[in-house]
């Protein structure tokens, strides 16, 4: 090859690859609009429209639906023991007082739920907290889990991979607050799903992109955070619309799970949009 030839083909290099860089650009980010992906239906704490955030019952009402998984929040008494609870303390969703951290399992399973997202005085009178080994007993063989870890510690995560690797739960999606729980998690075992509410998406232990509605959801930042890893979508139990509403934009975008409030609702639009 002569050194004209060489410039010539250094020439066409230098113009093709700056236009095949930028259309594989644009096709990666546009490919989630032109081809939708199912998208998985996580029920949050639940099913917040007919029960208590973290009760048992409401984990098995949502079960019965047939969503693909459920959401729940975990936390560790004073014994060591996890408890099914979102809160740092018991105050707001129990009649009790005080840090899950510093409480025994006897006290936390004395106290009543009378607060929280779902809660209705008028319907719901005599439920209780949960250790998280009853609720994996309840749900045995039901729909897919994800947990969220209510600890930056990651010896913390590495203690609750560890209980759910010996309960044969490694497809379980955890919910991390901090990368130190996500790298503990994959220290146990690289089958768990990490997820992550923050878009650190250069993190080799990050899974799954937790985009918030509706700031989350829109283009380019799930397309783009997508080129990384998956993205799903949270509806925070605040919002008291139709969030149904988010779930259309959600997988026009390519995100593939959404954590919902409203189980029942979540299941008929998915069976209008993806017959």
């Amino acid at each position: 090859m002569t050194p004209r030839t060489l410039v010539r083909a250094g020439v066409r290099i230098g113009v093709l690859l700056p236009f095949a860089l930028a259309v594989a650009t644009v096709v990666s980010v546009m490919w989630p609009a032109l081809v939708p992906r199912h998208m998985l239906l996580f029920a949050h704490h639940g099913d917040l429209s007919r029960w208590p955030e973290n009760s048992l019952e409401g984990l098995l009402a949502a079960a019965e639906t047939g969503i693909d998984g459920l959401e729940i929040d975990v936390a560790r008494s004073a014994d060591g023991t996890w408890w099914m609870i979102h809160d740092d303390t018991v105050d707001r969703t129990t009649d009790g007082s005080g840090a899950v951290g510093d409480l025994s399992d006897a006290e936390l399973a004395s106290q009543t739920i009378d607060g929280g997202a779902g809660f209705d005085a008028s319907v719901h009178h005599g439920l209780h907290l949960h250790t998280l080994d009853e609720v994996l007993g309840a749900v045995a063989g039901g729909p897919r889990l994800m947990i969220d870890v209510k600890s930056k510690d990651g010896a913390s995560a590495i203690a609750l991979a560890t209980l759910l690797k010996a309960r044969g739960l490694t497809d379980a999606f955890v919910l991390c607050q901090s990368t130190a729980c996500l790298r503990g998690v994959k220290e146990v075992d690289g089958r768990f799903q990490t997820v992550y509410g923050a878009p650190i998406t250069w993190d080799s232990t990050l899974d799954v992109y937790l985009a918030f509605a509706p700031t989350g959801v829109r283009w380019p930042k799930v397309p783009v955070a997508d080129l990384f890893g998956d993205v799903a979508m949270f509806v925070p139990e605040g919002y008291t619309g139709d969030e149904t509403v988010y779930l259309d934009p959600a997988r026009r975008w390519g995100v593939f799970l959404s954590v919902v409030n409203d189980p029942r609702a979540a299941l008929a639009w998915r069976a209008r949009v993806e017959p």
